[in-house]
This record gives C-alpha cells, structure tokens and sequence, in this order.
C-alpha cells in the first residue's frame, strides 16, 4: 500500500510563528539533542523541523509539548500556557 502524503497546515494564527524560535530557545536551555526532545515530546524530529519552519501541530502535539516543557522547567518559554482541568 503507497504511503499517504500528509499536507502539513502553515501558520496563520496569532503566536504560531513564535514557535520556532521558542523551540531553538527550549532545546539550547534544556541542553537537548532534536531527537531527545521529540522523544520526550512523543514525536519525531522530523516533525519539530516542520514546527519550527512555520507547521502548526495538532492541540495533542502542543499540550504533549507544554508538558514535558514543564517537567523541564522551561514552560516559560513558549508562546502556549497551559489551560488547568
């Protein structure tokens, strides 16, 4: 079976755009590679690559991405706040 070409949604919402800088700034503070901090996001690098070139991920993606930002001590950073249950 061919594999399906995903078409990835470029940003257009307010804050999306600061994303990228805010994910070189969260990966140079936490000392991470790319690939660790997919890891812990729950995604692939490849993936941050397209986030951080102005793909927006899916609310999971961005809630995946806060937590382990908090668990790092860096929530501070980006451009997302956490919305409390």
């Amino acid at each position: 079976m061919p594999r399906q070409r995903r078409n990835h949604r470029r940003s257009s919402g307010p804050g999306a755009e600061e994303l990228g800088p805010c994910l070189e700034r969260l990966k140079t503070e936490s000392g991470l590679s790319w690939a660790q901090l997919a890891e812990l996001v729950g995604t692939n690098d490849h993936a941050l690559r397209r986030w951080r070139a102005g793909a927006r991920p899916s609310w999971k993606r961005l809630l995946a991405l806060l937590d382990a930002a908090e668990r790092l001590g860096l929530a501070h950073i980006l451009p997302i706040r956490h919305v409390r249950r």
